[in-house]
């Protein structure tokens, strides 16, 4: 039922124990300021802000032992290669471009913070394009493995899913709580982070995280009817089957009758989906929500939130045609997928990828920057009679 799972086959064959995300820098100088192609759209093209990379210790010691944060710096970009090592399995580059350990660009700070929650199976760099472009916005983006994510779990994804509907969300909270270590005075980013103004974005199950850490309440009552329709989808038994261990999880006492309790953090404003392909908030668990959000939406998927999202501020970009992994880094950004065969992990059948990515690129910049800055300009870039791109839909209830 889900793309997620679909994700999940082709990539966790890769997964055995990781290495530690390694960045190494290679010569170049500042890219010009052009989106991925030559036609990016206004917020599609890369931003004033140069951008740096930290990768750091959190004190956690379980998979988040090393977290991960874009931000602007005053120092000069350069090509970077995020390099991922695993024990058993080929090396896989990721390209970008970032200065690593850059000093930070405190003079234009604090920033606004972005908590990203990457897809099942990825690895965060796996979105660098992404997660770089937000900081040249001035943005502080920051992240780090999730219990599934490649590398990391050892178990069977397919009757595990149960564990991740609940650590997912938690995970956010806590790369909350290590930018609260980072921004303190005596911390690595002391006035870079501005914890009074942050937003969330994920992709596939990270974009379902990003809707629970802003109201979004899971109703496994619903989601155990559409589940009687579909009785050999390994989610619904693994997630099903496993109510009690989710309980236990989520520290409560017992299932609950209805929608389950929020997970919501608080400190989060707002909130960018991309592809949250999966139906286990149901339309009353998704009328909890309440917090500005925006989804991006490839059309294939047989399911995403909006609909019933309460949000009174919610807009909604479909790209018409695209397939769930439309959001991956391209094949060109990604080549290690190609060669071994996986060509349809980092490419989509219909779209063009860089096309793809200057979209959600724009409309996620100009979200944040419109909800997390006041940004007028922004604002107006998402207003409906602003918004005339060839192979999209769009609706919004905010501009």
């Amino acid at each position: 039922m889900f793309k997620r799972v679909l994700f999940v086959l082709m990539i966790v064959v890769l997964v055995s124990s990781a290495l530690p995300v390694l960045v190494r820098a290679q010569d170049g100088e500042d890219p010009a300021p052009t989106g991925l192609r030559p036609d990016a759209p206004l917020y599609g093209v890369r931003g004033p802000h140069a951008v740096g990379l930290m990768v750091l210790e959190s004190g956690y010691d379980d998979y988040m032992a090393n977290v991960m944060v874009w931000y602007p710096t005053v120092d000069a970009e350069t090509d970077y290669t995020y390099e991922l090592r695993y024990e058993t399995f080929p090396p896989m580059d990721v390209f970008g471009h970032a200065a690593l350990d850059g000093v930070p660009n405190v003079d234009q700070g604090p920033y606004p913070l972005i908590v990203y929650s990457p897809a099942a199976s990825g690895a965060p760099a796996f979105w660098a394009y992404y997660l770089e472009h937000l900081a040249s916005y001035g943005f502080v983006v920051i992240t780090s493995d999730m219990e599934d994510n490649l590398g990391v779990f050892p178990g069977d994804y397919d009757t595990n899913s149960h564990r991740f509907l609940i650590s997912r969300p938690q995970d956010a909270s806590r790369l909350i709580d290590f930018a609260e270590v980072l921004a303190a005075d005596d911390g690595a980013l002391a006035g870079v982070i501005d914890l009074e103004r942050v937003g969330i974005s994920g992709m596939s199950r990270g974009g379902t995280a990003s809707l629970a850490v802003t109201g979004a309440q899971l109703d496994l009552n619903n989601y155990a009817a559409l589940c009687a329709e579909m009785p050999d989808d390994p989610g619904c038994a693994d997630i099903l089957g496993n109510l009690d261990a989710m309980v236990e999880l989520a520290g409560l006492d017992a299932v609950p009758e209805g929608v389950w309790p929020s997970m919501a953090d608080p400190r989060v404003d707002v909130a960018v989906a991309v592809v949250p392909a999966s139906p286990i908030f149901g339309p009353e668990g998704e009328a909890q929500m309440d917090k500005p959000v925006l989804v991006i939406a490839a059309e294939a998927d047989p399911y995403w939130s909006y609909a019933d999202l309460g949000s009174a501020q919610k807009s909604q970009v479909v790209l018409l045609n695209a397939q769930h992994l439309v959001h991956m880094s391209a094949c060109e950004e990604l080549p290690a997928l190609a060669a071994m065969g996986m060509y349809s992990v980092c490419a989509d059948p219909v779209w063009d990828m860089d096309r793809a990515h200057d979209l959600i690129d724009h409309f996620a910049t100009a979200f944040f920057l419109a909800e997390l800055y006041g940004d007028a300009d922004a604002a107006a870039a998402l207003a409906p009679d602003a918004v005339a791109f060839p192979g999209i839909t769009y609706e919004t209830t905010a501009y």
